[in-house]
């Protein structure tokens, strides 16, 4: 028997993609009532509004993370609209610090423990994936040269 091996990332992408939207349905309500109220101040005004792109993002990235999806598109065409990701990744990022910088600033412990932990491991990916870019670039640079 032979065992062959499948990737699984349009899985698991599609597995956080219902979980992002649980999350997101969880908190919509609350944060809607604040800003009809008027009740909501700077941060959470940004943060939802951060929020909503978030959530724009996530359907498109969620939907052509489907395989019929994937292969009714042109390869370039979904390449380039997976690269959102980043964007998707970094608004994350700006979602969070909005939430978290207040409390943080005021001495919470909990939310400067969080905003530290995520800043790290968003700052670790970033570097990461800009040497990973660097790297490849030059293997295609040397690929151009020998040809």
């Amino acid at each position: 028997m032979v065992l062959v091996r499948r990737p699984v990332r349009a899985e698991l992408s599609l597995a956080a993609c219902l979980l992002a939207v649980g999350h997101m349905a969880a908190y919509l309500g609350a944060y809607a009532s604040m800003l009809v109220s008027g009740s909501a101040k700077g941060n959470v005004v940004m943060a939802f509004v951060v929020a909503m792109a978030l959530l724009v993002l996530l359907l498109i990235l969620g939907v052509t993370s489907i395989n019929r999806v994937k292969r009714a598109m042109l390869s370039e065409r979904w390449a380039a609209l997976q690269r959102w990701a980043y964007v998707f990744f970094g608004l994350v990022y700006v979602h969070l610090a909005l939430m978290l910088a207040p409390a943080a600033f005021r001495g919470g412990q909990s939310a400067q423990e969080s905003l530290a932990v995520y800043t790290a491991v968003f700052g670790v990916y970033a570097v990461a994936r800009l040497a990973r870019a660097y790297v490849d670039r030059c293997e295609v640079s040397e690929g151009l040269l020998e040809s």
